[in-house]
């Protein structure tokens, strides 16, 4: 069995997500997705535990971190090579919700998924 159906199924499914107009979305979910860039939600997660003092707090943030790195790395550079599938185009994105800046590697998987 070939890739074609996934990538049939995969394109139906942006398409969907793509002109559904749920309330709130354009509003949030770009700024959402900024706000992860870069893993930032998650580091600025890290600070606050090892900000507290508490011993437990600490090794957890450190322990995150480098989850954190190794999931990143793994994400961006062995699974996004394997995969190399190609970005969709986004004609069918409403403008509120498009990126003002549109990554340049592949789109799966996504490194907000790291």
């Amino acid at each position: 069995m070939g890739r074609g159906w996934v990538s049939r199924l995969d394109r139906r499914v942006f398409e969907r997500v793509a002109a559904a107009h749920p309330p709130g979305v354009q509003a949030v979910l770009p700024r959402l997705s900024h706000a992860a860039d870069h893993s930032r939600l998650w580091l600025a997660t890290a600070a606050a535990f090892a900000a507290t003092g508490d011993r437990t707090a600490r090794r957890a943030a450190v322990r995150g971190v480098g989850a954190l790195a190794l999931a990143s790395f793994v994400t961006n550079t062995v699974i996004k090579y394997v995969t190399s599938r190609e970005r969709p185009l986004i004609d069918a994105v409403p403008l509120p919700r498009r990126l003002k800046r549109q990554p340049r590697t592949t789109s799966f998987p996504s490194g907000h998924a790291a």
